[in-house]
């Protein structure tokens, strides 16, 4: 039709992704409410029959059954701006469609949601090498539970629970609270290891590591807010966010920690820096009453953003390196307005 969606970036990425969109939207509603709205509606409008939302879409084309589901974060977000209520009731109704999916179609027997394909999170994360081998991307996934996306499916049922009671549904805010912490009180009692302070990706059914890789990524249950402990988060994010071996440094968050055999500074999803990654890692801090620390890595992850004359989709976590990632990236570009902005406070 008529609406407008944004490109992932303006140099070869003329198309729009599920998740890259969700989050440039985010930074968008800043100055044109009405361009994130018609955004989220192009993949709204075009579910797929299962209910899932595309992954890809462009003029031609929808591929796919959907990223990493962030999508109801961004338009809660993007209500926070707009109080549009009438775009609202437009959008709501497939963006829980969406979150039914995976609970239909990509759940464990215990109520865990699963990955099924490395391009909806991280394409060649080391912490798949187990089922993809370590020099393939995109592959299809199976046969594990994961920490990420059944936090951004907390986070997910968190905002729709709040769509739900803005537009009048009480019983199915309630119903999508139930929901939410129902699936993360599972996150906790299946997927964390109190003897490291630490949440892993386990082989579906156990408590059996896949691969123990640490990254960025396995932090998102504390930025979903799941019921740890506050001791218990103070040992994660103490033990591990904040150790310098790890990812506390300052070029802050690459995707593989630091210490593991198999980082390299400028591998894809296996050492570089994912701005927008890093900006939920920013939240986590703030929320948890981290505030130096996270107002830290913001100068930090802003004096980064500023070493180029463009702002990148990744960047090589070490320091002598041009920024490998595809210039004008529109993820990043959000992030770095939500950081000037002091949007994770």
């Amino acid at each position: 039709g008529h609406k407008r969606a944004t490109w992932t970036s303006k140099c070869g990425l003329a198309i729009a992704f599920f998740w890259d969109t969700a989050f440039s939207c985010v930074g968008a509603r800043e100055f044109n409410g009405d361009a994130s709205q018609e955004a989220i509606e192009c993949f709204t409008d075009h579910a797929t029959p299962r209910g899932s939302l595309p992954g890809t879409i462009c003029d031609t084309n929808r591929a796919g059954e959907g990223q990493s589901p962030i999508m109801s974060w961004s338009a809660w977000s993007i209500f926070q701006r707009t109080r549009d209520k009438q775009w609202l009731g437009r959008v709501y109704r497939a963006l829980a469609r969406n979150n039914d999916f995976w609970l239909t179609h990509h759940i464990s027997a215990r109520g865990l949601c699963q990955f099924f394909n490395a391009g909806q999170v991280a394409d060649n994360d080391a912490r798949f090498d187990p089922i993809q081998g370590e020099t393939e991307g995109n592959q299809m996934l199976h046969g594990f539970e994961a920490p990420d996306i059944n936090a951004f499916l907390v986070m997910d049922m968190k905002c729709l629970a709040e769509m739900a009671s803005a537009l009048g549904y009480d019983a199915e805010a309630t119903r999508w609270r139930q929901k939410a912490d129902d699936l993360a009180q599972r996150i906790v009692d299946l997927l964390y290891f109190p003897e490291e302070a630490m949440f892993y990706d386990v082989k579906v059914g156990t408590h059996e590591k896949l691969s123990g890789v640490k990254g960025p990524n396995m932090f998102l249950p504390l930025w979903a807010g799941v019921p740890l402990p506050q001791e218990e988060v103070a040992r994660v994010i103490e033990g591990h966010m904040l150790n310098p071996d790890e990812f506390f440094r300052e070029l802050p968050f690459p995707s593989l920690s630091y210490d593991n055999p198999k980082y390299e500074p400028v591998g894809y999803w296996r050492g570089r820096i994912w701005p927008h990654v890093v900006y939920w890692m920013i939240q986590t801090l703030w929320r948890h009453g981290y505030h130096a620390e996270a107002d830290l890595t913001a100068d930090r992850l802003l004096k980064l953003l500023h070493k180029s004359p463009w702002i990148h989709e990744n960047y090589a976590s070490q320091d002598d390196i041009p920024a490998p990632g595809v210039p004008e990236y529109n993820w990043s570009l959000a992030t770095t307005i939500e950081l000037l902005l002091e949007r994770y406070k």
